[in-house]
């Protein structure tokens, strides 16, 4: 769509998919068995991420379906430390939205994201 992306997995695809994409929205979801798993982190303008520029990835083969945010690269040096922080929420939900429609999908990240 215009304004979300949504990847759904198929337990009979026998590939894997990965997707990376720069997210400055700062937040991920994903729904499984009437539940909503949040994640948010920070994105950082100016930085440079890794793997072309992806500050969020996820995977999805036959079995599993993965997201993970990615922190922007930073040169450190010996005693230095870095830090990146997702914070996690899982919510029970109603009704899961209708992923071919973007005003679906947008009235669900009002209810339970935003």
């Amino acid at each position: 769509g215009k304004k979300f992306i949504t990847l759904r997995q198929d337990v009979n695809c026998t590939g894997n998919f990965k997707l990376g994409l720069s997210n400055e929205d700062g937040y991920a979801c994903l729904i499984n068995k009437g539940c909503v798993f949040i994640c948010r982190f920070d994105y950082l303008y100016g930085a440079e991420y890794p793997d072309g520029g992806c500050s969020m990835e996820t995977f999805t083969n036959d079995f599993m379906t993965e997201i993970e945010s990615v922190g922007p690269m930073r040169s450190v040096n010996p005693g230095d430390t870095v830090r990146h922080t997702e914070r996690w929420e899982l919510k029970p939900i109603e009704e899961t939205p209708d992923l071919d429609c973007e005003e679906s999908i947008e009235k669900f990240v009002n209810a339970y994201v935003k």
